[in-house]
């Protein structure tokens, strides 16, 4: 009984240098130089496509490096499993806990920006121009450093209850934000 073989395969030298249209001795010399052969001697037109396409480009750029196709799967399969494994051990958080902590953190800067004017006002009372810019300056410095120091947002696990400690322990008080509904409650 004959084996059926793929349309893209064929089983003689002859039949592989007509489809490229060269000739029979180019064929034997692309066999001798490394030409594909599958293991039942039969020649995968697409893979000497392949070897060729390869070939001529090293010819003309040597940087030109064949890419194993099943290696680089393996690879992007092996990413995505140790991306979900983190996530199951908790290493990742999900987009929308990461946004939660990030409008927290930006309602309790915004709160501590809004409390300078109550804070500096009885400082620069009876200052002339150039030295209540300068108080202006060391206090906002002083509230950038605050948050550039403390923990609030580089910390995307504490709960919200623990987040809200946090602010306290600054002196700042947040009002909780409904990121639904868009309202401050």
């Amino acid at each position: 009984m004959k084996t059926l073989k793929p349309a893209s395969m064929v089983d003689t030298q002859k039949k592989v240098a007509k489809i490229f249209g060269v000739t029979v001795r180019c064929v034997q010399q692309w066999a001798a130089e490394g030409m594909p052969k599958t293991r039942n001697n039969l020649y995968d037109i697409a893979e000497i496509q392949n070897w060729r396409f390869l070939r001529l480009n090293r010819k003309k750029n040597k940087s030109v490096q064949s890419i194993d196709w099943d290696q680089e799967c393996k690879k992007i399969r092996a990413n995505i499993m140790k991306l979900r494994y983190e996530e199951m051990k908790k290493n990742l958080l999900p987009l929308s806990v990461i946004e939660d902590r990030l409008v927290q953190t930006i309602l309790v800067v915004k709160q501590a920006m809004l409390s300078l004017p109550g804070r500096i006002a009885p400082l620069l009372v009876g200052k002339d121009a150039c030295e209540a810019k300068e108080i202006l300056r060391e206090r906002i410095t002083e509230v950038v450093k605050e948050f550039a120091e403390s923990r609030i947002a580089i910390n995307p696990r504490w709960t919200k209850k623990e987040f809200m400690e946090q602010t306290r322990e600054l002196g700042i008080y947040v009002k909780e934000h409904n990121r639904k509904q868009g309202t401050k409650q």
